[in-house]
């Protein structure tokens, strides 16, 4: 345990036991010490940058002095040394990497890790640092992921995710349920499922891949529910490894089916410890999607052994490394407590420093974070970082002039202060307030000191504000590739008009990155722009194999799978099978159904078609009794269905289309009958193993009577010889023929005039006819798969509970 300072309240469980200690001692001196008087007690920041550089000529791995060092710089914002001192401390004390002095300079490596030459340089170190360690960094190595995605040349994100211990495969589906809260105490999908099967309670299931591990869900995801993930990590050897979540809620994780973590809302980061066995792992975890971005690491557990806090510490020192260590594990809140329970916190610029970091961290946009800032500024001036922070807040809020005054105060000092250049070019574009410095210039000098995909844009807007064609043109080219999987630099030829190049971008960005959404959605819509109608259709059907749970691009891909089924048979699938509902509701206008719902007919024809594309058509026809009967039968439309026919028929032979946006605003009037005509195109090319509840009907409702049902079932002919049909109930005789190289089978149930009941529809009971396919040739499943199959009643996307 720590040996604190007898007047340090101890808050939490500091210290705890996942980091990796050790016996051996780090080096300080009394100069060093002297310094940490000076910094920690007496804010004094020239004496302690002084005594610290001083110890550091006669021992460069003072660990006492890089601390001071690198702790003064981050008051001054003196972003440079305080990050060659962080790395120099973490070089230092890597035999102890459980010190919080070392502790937190791994944290600083990665606050300030990004794509600008001072972490350029010191890459090659931190990847020394790591390759020489027995012990896991986890810091170190987010340092380099951050970097890379920052668009750092030479670190692949995926390769350092994975080495960090970052997972950033997963397979996802959701939301499930209505309540998230509720949903995430309940069962749904089973803590030792893999999310094998291709849907789970409707949804379809979707392959993601994040390079820097935090999973962000794309908007056609629903807010209600709980979402399912699986993903998996591999372990060489038995031993103790540690699982950590970052998130903005509530997330539940279980490793092979043992529930190992369920994360506190208020809380943004969590880990817990599992022992594992050598061999593969499976990491399932529930979550809501407003839980999300959330990144799950797993990493082998350090030695529990630690190190005391060293003996004749001041009070404020010793309160700041306890702090620190909380501010380490992310354990924000309680690193506030800690500084505040010493009453030396609020005239001590480090402790102040701390706590205003800690705030910002657990809520950036806090009142509580903005005093945190502002009282450090007006207690010690000198503190260039707060007056960074508070300029920056006055930026953004419109007010130009502080930020100019705190970055022309940065550049006296730090000519390549990052911070500072890009607060004057953002200032340049929210204002024309006056600086001493040529606007221009301080743009170049910000993209050679820090070339982020954002930076390159606002130059180009200031390039192409100022007509400077030329120098916009040499900024925009250098978006190519200035982060992972961006695509700025196809935005920025989309804006000029250069919308083939922007599709040619894209395709390369997708090659290597095919589960790119965003890129996916903007492929289409910069081919259409372009002209090429067929590329455009092609690019949204790709959608339907990555996305099939967003209707949109459903409807995008609907014309590429009608115009290629068109051009090879020269008509629909369905068209030999679709009947006139008018026909049929003046067949059914005999006066028996005026005050209650029927269906006048139901009609479902499936396709699997030799490449393993799978669609659906379906027409129903249903009489209603009320408005709300009415909007029940809307409703069984799929949100994305290519819509055929969608019309009121009303009891005088005329009939009244609805509009496809606007469902609702349908007049509809007892005794008229709803008719919709729709098909369902399927993602995936797995043929009906993928698809089977689009090859499952059940003939008849427990909601309401059905006078007519028809269904088709369309499959190759050369993979019918031994086919099974599993059919349950009073299910009709099966009418089989050859149609167009495609084996057609037809069940057909008319309800008998004299029974047209609804209680003789109930007497007749549910008949449910099955086609079910796998791999090699047709077999009938297990009694038990019959049965979990027979539960799924209505086949295909259903539209979201409301």
């Amino acid at each position: 345990m720590h040996e604190t300072h007898p007047d340090v309240p101890r808050i939490g469980d500091v210290g705890s036991p996942h980091h990796a200690g050790g016996t051996a001692s780090l080096q300080d001196s009394a100069t060093s010490r002297a310094a940490a008087q000076a910094l920690f007690v007496n804010s004094n920041f020239e004496r302690a940058q002084v005594l610290s550089e001083r110890a550091l000529r006669h021992d460069r791995d003072d660990v006492e002095a890089l601390f001071v060092r690198m702790e003064v710089a981050e008051l001054e914002a003196d972003y440079a040394t305080a990050l060659d001192a962080a790395v120099q401390l973490c070089e230092a004390g890597a035999a102890v990497p459980a010190d919080p002095r070392v502790r937190l300079a791994a944290v600083r490596v990665r606050e300030a890790a990004a794509n600008t030459p001072e972490f350029r340089q010191a890459i090659p170190r931190v990847q020394a640092l790591l390759e020489n360690s027995a012990q896991p960094w986890p810091d170190l190595h987010l340092a380099l992921l951050s970097a890379a995605m920052d668009g750092a040349p030479g670190l692949d994100p995926y390769a350092v995710a994975r080495a960090a211990g970052v997972l950033t495969d997963w397979r996802i589906v959701g939301p499930i349920g209505a309540q998230p809260l509720l949903a995430l105490d309940q069962q749904i999908i089973s803590p030792s499922e893999d999310l094998a099967q291709n849907f789970y309670a409707n949804r379809a299931v979707e392959n993601f891949q994040f390079p820097d591990g935090w999973i962000r869900l794309p908007n056609y995801f629903g807010r209600h529910g709980v979402n399912y993930a699986t993903g998996r990590f591999a372990s060489l050897t038995s031993g103790k490894w540690r699982v950590r979540v970052e998130s903005a809620g509530m997330v539940e994780i279980f490793i092979d089916g043992e529930r190992v973590l369920r994360t506190d809302a208020a809380r943004r980061r969590e880990a817990a410890s599992v022992e594992v066995v050598p061999g593969p792992h499976r990491v399932l975890l529930k979550f809501s999607t407003s839980s999300a971005p959330l990144r799950v690491t797993v990493f082998r557990d350090g030695d529990p052994a630690r190190t005391p806090l060293r003996a004749g510490l001041s009070l404020e020192e010793a309160t700041y490394l306890l702090a620190a260590e909380h501010y380490a594990d992310g354990d924000f809140g309680d690193a506030i407590r800690q500084i505040d329970a010493v009453r030396q916190a609020d005239t001590t610029a480090a402790l102040q420093l701390l706590r205003a970091q800690s705030w910002t961290a657990a809520a950036p946009t806090s009142l509580q974070a903005a005093t945190a800032w502002s009282s450090l500024l007006s207690e010690f001036p000198a503190a260039l970082a707060a007056d960074e922070v508070v300029s920056e807040h006055a930026l953004a809020t419109g007010d130009s002039p502080p930020a100019i005054n705190w970055a022309e105060r940065v550049l006296k000092q730090y000519p390549a202060n990052g911070q500072a250049l890009q607060a004057l070019t953002q200032a340049s574009l929210a204002s024309k307030a006056a600086v001493q410095y040529d606007s221009q210039l301080v743009w170049n000098e910000l993209i050679a000191e820090h070339p982020s995909c954002s930076a390159l844009i606002d130059a180009a807007a200031y390039y192409g504000a100022q007509g400077l064609r030329t120098e916009r043109h040499a900024i925009e080219q250098k978006l190519d590739g200035c982060a992972p999987e961006s695509l700025a630099y196809a935005q920025s030829l989309s804006r000029d008009g250069d919308h083939a190049d922007a599709a040619q971008a894209l395709r390369r960005l997708l090659a290597g990155a095919p589960l790119n959404r965003a890129a996916r959605l903007m492929l289409v819509r910069e081919l259409q722009l372009a002209g090429d109608d067929e590329a455009a259709q092609r690019a949204a059907a790709d959608w339907l194999h990555i996305a099939p749970n967003a209707e949109e691009y459903h409807r995008l891909a609907t014309a590429s799978v009608g115009a290629e089924e068109t051009a090879a048979s020269g008509a629909h699938f369905y068209a030999p099978y679709r009947r006139d509902a008018m026909a049929v509701a003046r067949e059914a206008a005999d006066g028996k159904w005026h005050d209650s719902v029927v269906v006048l007919l139901d009609d479902h024809v499936a396709v699997s078609r030799p490449d393993g594309s799978v669609s659906l058509y379906i027409h129903t026809a249903t009489r209603v009794a009320a408005s709300d009967s009415a909007q029940a039968a809307l409703a069984r439309v799929p949100v994305g269905a290519e819509i055929l026919t969608l019309r009121v028929l009303h009891a005088s032979g005329t009939a009244t289309p609805i509009d496809r946006t606007q469902r609702s605003g349908a007049e509809v009037s007892p005794s008229d009958t709803v008719d919709a005509e729709y098909v369902v195109n399927f993602a995936g090319d797995g043929g009906i193993p993928e698809h089977a509840e689009v090859f499952q009907f059940v003939f008849g409702s427990f909601d309401a009577p059905v006078l007519s049902a028809r269904f088709v079932a369309l499959t190759p002919t050369d993979r019918a010889e031994g086919g099974v049909v599993i059919a349950t109930g009073d299910a009709p005789q099966a009418h089989t023929s050859e149609r167009n190289g495609m084996l057609e089978r037809v069940w057909e149930k008319q309800m008998p005039a004299e029974e047209r009941s609804y209680s003789a529809t109930l007497a007749i009971g549910q008949a449910i006819v099955r086609v079910v396919e796998q791999d090699h040739g047709w077999s009938v499943p297990s009694k038990a798969e019959r049965q979990r199959r027979i539960e799924t009643i209505h086949p295909g996307p259903r539209p979201e509970d409301s």
